[in-house]
Order: C-alpha cells, then sequence, then structure tokens
C-alpha cells in the first residue's frame, strides 16, 4: 500500500522541479525593456454630463 503514496510524492516533486527550472528560464538580456507607446499618451478629456431639459 506503499506504493501509491510514494509514486504521488514522486510525481508532486517532479512537477515541483519542472516548474522552478521552467520559471528561470526567462531570456537575460542588458537592454531595457522597450516602452509601450499607449502609456505615453495622455487621457482623453471626458466631458461634463449635460443634464436634459424638461
Amino acid at each position: 500500500m506503499k506504493t501509491p503514496s510514494f509514486l504521488f510524492a514522486l510525481l508532486l516533486s517532479g512537477l515541483l522541479m519542472f516548474g522552478a527550472v521552467g520559471c528561470n528560464d526567462a531570456p537575460v538580456t542588458d537592454e531595457p525593456a522597450p516602452e509601450d507607446p499607449v502609456w505615453d499618451e495622455p487621457a482623453p478629456e471626458i466631458p461634463e454630463p449635460v443634464e436634459p431639459e424638461s
């Protein structure tokens, strides 16, 4: 009965190792990240709401 728990522990440790190694595979560069030109634009001005005439 110890075999299923041993296999579960082996599978869990394998998944944890795979996740830890996979997270560290990002490319390393000395260049800064490119800036997003969308965020450089000012926000559009929203006009004040107009109350309807009665």
